[in-house]
């Protein structure tokens, strides 16, 4: 549970959703209860005080045989009376302040009615020893809607607790009467537990539907970010939305902007570094030439011919992540047979020279992330060996070499740009170290990546990933439009 909900905005504010309705509608019931119970109790005491006085007045007023004709006219179902000199509530003392306070008040009230000491008790519905009853019905005479719910209410009449009373009068004898307490009705019943739960299944559901539409903005604000990540210059996020949500992608964009000045100042700066050494270099080139020591000119002809490779260099690395070159769909077999055709020394794997794989993406970028992984292989491990392999959602560039391979802790190391394992100061053994920086920034600009790992039995194993048409956001083109390159 904690897995799920820890990692998901949506399901968190779900589940306080849930539990907060939970803990309303139980906050509800209790509330809702009590206070039925409450107002049930008032009624009655109301109605005991109501019932004692009237049959007080009536019976005190009454001869003899009168009342002996009343006790057995005024008894029902839910009131039994009797009269005898000994009280049916023995105990003088009530059993709680309510019911103590109701007897003062009375005595108060029938004291001119011959009212000398009134004893009311409350009888659990636990403790009654009830007799076996019921009502018996053939089939002829099905009860209808009002008889079955005023048999229901005597049911729950006769299940219900009890007051037992005792009238004194002066003359000495006891009025006793029995009255059932009114059950306080249930808050969930099987009538209404539908009701109860549609209204909380409605509110579930109209969460869900409001928690998608609030939060489905920062999915995609997480999305286009992550885009950012591989396209620095897509178009900007639309500013619509919530207050917020339209802060969040103005900040986005903000960010964006920023990010692309900071860039497009460093390749200025790389291009204006390389056009100002060029004119000095330039002069230095055709001075070298009117000199007459042959072995000097050659020696720092070739200086100069290595300080141009890394301006060369320098200014591709800083270039490259600013290229307007348009994304299209494009043969990547042939673009790697392409590339293997200029590097004696790579070979394409026959199997993958007879299928055809298609991608999108830039087509000159990724030709020189190939070649930079390609003359990297040839470079350090003398040949290349070549081949293509379609994924579910990946395809992979496979490049092999039969080199001495790369210590397991340096193999991240080599994509920092200018790291360099070959520790000559050669370049043309060594390069300058920007092959494979270039190389991954290209990939991971194409949503995908390069990954080197040490071969079982000797060389290197480097595996360019790209991700299939239907895993990259392609600009649309026909699909016959396929960039096949020469």
């Amino acid at each position: 549970m904690k897995k799920i909900f820890s990692q998901s905005l949506p399901a968190w504010i779900l589940l306080i959703v849930v539990a907060g309705l939970l803990a309303a509608q139980t906050a509800t019931l209790i509330i809702a209860a009590r206070g039925v119970s409450d107002t049930g109790r008032s009624f009655d005491l109301f109605r005991l005080g109501e019932r004692t006085v009237a049959l007080s007045r009536a019976f005190y007023t009454a001869p003899l045989e009168v009342r002996r004709t009343l006790l057995s006219e005024l008894a029902n179902s839910s009131l039994t009376l009797s009269m005898s000199s000994q009280p049916a509530v023995e105990s003088a003392i009530a059993a709680d302040d309510e019911l103590a306070e109701l007897e003062d008040i009375l005595v108060g009230k029938l004291t001119r009615n011959g009212v000398s000491d009134i004893r009311i008790r409350e009888e659990d519905p636990s403790n009654i020893v009830r007799s076996p009853s019921g009502r018996t019905s053939g089939p002829e005479d099905e009860p209808g809607k009002v008889e079955k719910q005023l048999i229901e209410a005597a049911s729950n009449l006769g299940k219900s607790g009890r007051f037992i009373v005792s009238v004194q009068f002066n003359d000495g004898q006891w009025l006793n009467f029995i009255t059932p307490v009114t059950p306080n009705p249930q808050v969930l019943t099987r009538e209404n537990m539908p009701l109860y739960m549609g209204a909380a299944m409605f509110i579930i559901l109209l969460s869900l539907w409001a928690i998608r539409q609030l939060t489905g903005p920062y999915a995609a604000l997480e999305r286009a970010v992550r885009a950012i990540g591989h396209d620095l210059n897509r178009p900007p996020l639309p500013e619509v939305g919530s207050r917020e949500v339209r802060t969040a992608a103005h900040a986005v964009n903000w960010m964006q902007k920023k990010l692309q000045d900071y860039v497009s100042e460093r390749e200025h700066l790389a291009a204006a570094l390389a056009h100002d050494l060029r004119t000095p270099i330039t002069r230095l080139r055709l001075r070298f030439e009117l000199l007459r020591k042959r072995k000097d000119v050659t020696a720092l002809a070739a200086d100069l011919a290595e300080i141009e490779t890394i301006i060369q260099s320098v200014v591709d690395f800083a270039s490259h992540e600013l290229s307007d070159e348009p994304k299209e769909r494009i043969d990547l077999v042939s673009l790697v047979e392409a590339v293997c055709d200029d590097f004696p020394q790579a070979r394409l794997d026959p199997a993958s020279a007879r299928s055809r794989i298609v991608c999108n993406g830039r087509p000159v970028a990724l030709k020189r992330c190939i070649i930079n992984l390609i003359d990297n292989a040839i470079k350090y491990g003398k040949r290349a060996s070549v081949a293509l392999k379609v994924r579910t959602d990946m395809i992979d560039v496979i490049i092999e070499d039969e080199g001495q391979g790369i210590p397991e802790a340096e193999i991240e190391h080599v994509f920092q740009p200018f790291r360099r394992l070959e520790r000559s100061r050669n370049r043309d053994t060594g390069g300058i170290g920007l092959g494979l920086a270039i190389a991954r920034s290209i990939a991971r600009a194409h949503a995908g990546d390069v990954h080197i790992h040490n071969r079982a039995d000797v060389g290197m194993c480097v595996v360019l990933s790209l991700p299939t048409i239907a895993n990259f956001p392609p600009q649309r083109m026909p699909s016959d439009q396929v960039a096949t390159p020469a």
